[in-house]
C-alpha cells in the first residue's frame, strides 16, 4: 500500500477519527464546537456580522452552495484582516470589491506582500478561487457532486487541486508532534484533509479552510493588539507634551526639563522626531 493510495488515505482518516471520512461528513458532531471557538472561527463570525455556526454549518451544504458560500466568507475574512491590519475601516468596501486572486492586484496580493498568510494558505484560497470559478460559473454543475467534477478535469488539473487543498503532502513529511505526547492539531488537519481529499473533497476543503480562518483570526487579533498599543503610546506622548518642555540642543541627545523647572531630562521617547517635539512646543 503506497502513501498515496486510497486505502492509505482512508486509513489515515479513520486513525485520526476513527471512522469514515464519509460517515463524518453526515455526522454534526457536537464535540467539534470548541474546535470553532479555539481556531478563532467563532469571534471571526462575529466580526463578520454573520449568524454564529454559519461556517460549522457550510459541512452539511450541497457541493454547489458549500463552494458559494465558503468562498464568499473567504473573501470576506481575506478584506476583513487586510482593512484591520493597515487600519482604514473606510477603505472596508473598496476592498470588498477588489478581485480576490489577481496575483497583482487581488486581495491575496496585499495580504502576501503585507505578510499577513502563509504561501500554504494563500495558495489554498487562490485554488478555492480557481475552482469556485470553475465548478459553480456553469450552471449545468448545479447537480454534480465535486467528486465527479474534479475527476473529470485533467490530470495536471487534479494533481493541482490535490496539491493545495492536501497541503504540499505526500511530497512532504508531517510534523505532528511537537515533543513527545503533543501534538499539532493544524498538522493533523493538514494530514486528514490530504488524506481524505480523493473520496470526501468537501470535508477536505472545509477542514482546510478552517486552518486558513485560524490564520485570518490570528492576525485580526494581533492587528487589533498593535492598534491598541499605538493608542497606549499615543497618550503616553501626548501626557509627556503636557509636562516637558524641549530645552535647548546640541543636535545629538534631546533634552527635556518639568514646564516650569530649570531640571533637563534626557528625552525617553525616542520614536518621537524632534520636529514633532519642536511643533509641539
Amino acid at each position: 500500500m503506497t502513501n498515496d493510495s486510497p486505502d492509505f488515505r482512508r486509513m489515515i482518516a479513520e486513525s485520526l477519527f476513527g471512522r469514515d471520512a464519509e460517515q463524518l461528513l453526515a455526522e454534526n458532531s457536537e464535540a467539534t464546537v470548541d474546535l470553532f471557538e479555539t481556531f478563532g472561527v467563532r469571534q471571526l463570525e462575529e466580526n463578520l456580522q454573520l449568524p454564529i455556526g454559519f461556517f460549522e454549518a457550510l459541512v452539511q451544504e450541497d457541493d454547489w452552495s458549500f463552494i458559494i458560500k465558503l468562498h464568499a466568507l473567504m473573501e470576506a475574512a481575506v478584506t476583513h484582516l487586510v482593512v484591520e491590519t493597515i487600519a482604514k475601516p473606510s477603505l472596508q468596501d473598496i476592498f470588498a470589491r477588489i478581485d480576490m486572486s489577481n496575483t497583482q492586484t487581488g486581495k491575496l496580493a496585499f495580504a502576501d506582500k503585507l505578510e499577513l498568510l502563509s504561501k500554504d494558505v494563500r495558495r489554498f484560497v487562490r485554488t478555492l478561487s480557481e475552482l469556485r470559478n470553475e465548478f459553480v460559473h456553469d450552471v449545468s454543475n448545479v447537480n454534480v457532486d465535486l467528486i465527479a467534477f474534479i475527476r473529470g478535469l485533467p490530470i495536471e488539473r487534479q494533481k493541482g487541486f490535490g496539491k493545495a487543498f492536501g497541503w504540499g503532502f505526500p511530497n512532504r513529511v508531517p510534523r505532528l508532534e511537537v515533543e513527545p505526547g503533543l501534538y499539532d492539531p493544524r498538522e493533523l488537519m493538514k494530514v486528514f484533509a490530504y488524506a481524505v481529499f480523493p473520496h470526501a473533497p468537501r470535508l477536505s476543503i472545509w477542514f482546510g479552510a478552517m486552518l486558513c480562518l485560524h490564520e485570518v483570526s490570528r492576525g485580526v487579533s494581533l492587528a487589533r493588539l498593535n492598534a491598541e498599543q499605538q493608542l497606549v503610546v499615543d497618550a503616553i506622548i501626548t501626557r509627556a507634551e503636557a509636562l516637558l518642555e524641549p530645552q535647548p540642543t546640541d543636535g545629538k541627545t534631546r533634552h527635556y526639563a518639568l514646564r516650569g523647572e530649570p531640571v533637563s531630562y534626557v528625552n525617553p521617547f525616542d520614536s518621537v522626531s524632534e520636529d514633532d517635539w519642536n511643533s509641539a512646543s
